[in-house]
């Protein structure tokens, strides 16, 4: 698997390509210093927060030790935990990994690693796709093949939480009880049974989805959107 990426530096953006066999982003908080409406990781909504403990992060590190996995240290806001120094250090000294930052924090890593770095320049919201907006709620998605996938799964890899490896980084944050798995080579092989029933209900994939459907009206917004299946969990404007 290859992921390609722009990381910003002082030179300003530069690509640069990372060849592992996995990627996995490590959510190790989902508390946020920003609250941008339709993040992917709801950290915008606090009663879905969740920061993981040294210990948690111990238990995945011993399944990926000296694998050929590139871990993506991420969030949330992932420079905002309270351990982050010795996180870095742990997961560095097991495998390949990336800090992904929106940059607001002046922060700087205990030992040289790569930073994806988006470069917020003030604590104001960008725009996303709306990722509440549920295909299934939307009749011209009502057809599609969602066992593709789309294309975060192809260049982002698999998520993790609570000792269990997802088919795509999105999907711990999908509300609904999905397939998931204790080695990432089980995750791999069953990803088009778990794409075909929780792709549904993830509003990238009406951007970023492997289907035949017009994208070129899809446009970012700043304004929350939450389709009909988002709100039978919960989740509502006033959050």
């Amino acid at each position: 698997m290859k992921t390609n990426k722009w990381a910003y530096t002082e030179e300003g953006y530069v690509k640069f390509v990372h060849k592992h066999k996995f990627i996995v982003e490590l959510d190790i908080t989902t508390v946020c210093n920003l609250a941008c409406n339709n993040c992917v990781k709801l950290s915008n909504f606090k009663h879905t927060w969740h920061t993981m403990s040294i210990s948690d992060i111990a238990i995945f590190i011993d399944g990926v030790r000296d694998k050929d996995v590139l871990v993506k240290i991420i969030g949330g806001e992932p420079t905002i935990h309270p351990n982050i120094d010795d996180i870095i250090l742990l997961v560095a000294d097991a495998n390949d990994c990336i800090l992904v930052t929106n940059g607001i924090n002046n922060y700087t890593p205990p030992i040289d690693i790569p930073i994806e770095n988006s470069a917020k320049m003030k604590n104001t919201q960008p725009e996303f796709h709306t990722f509440m907006e549920a295909p299934i709620d939307l009749e011209e998605y009502k057809d599609c093949d969602f066992s593709k996938g789309c294309s975060i799964a192809d260049d982002c890899g698999y998520g993790y939480k609570n000792g269990k490896y997802y088919a795509c980084p999105i999907a711990p944050h999908i509300p609904i009880q999905q397939l998931v798995y204790s080695k990432l080579e089980d995750v791999q092989k069953a990803r088009p049974i778990i794409f075909s029933s929780i792709c549904k209900y993830c509003g990238m994939f009406k951007k970023l989805g492997h289907h035949n459907k017009d994208k070129t009206k899809l446009k970012r917004t700043t304004d929350l959107v939450i389709s009909s299946w988002w709100k039978s969990k919960g989740f509502t404007n006033e959050n």
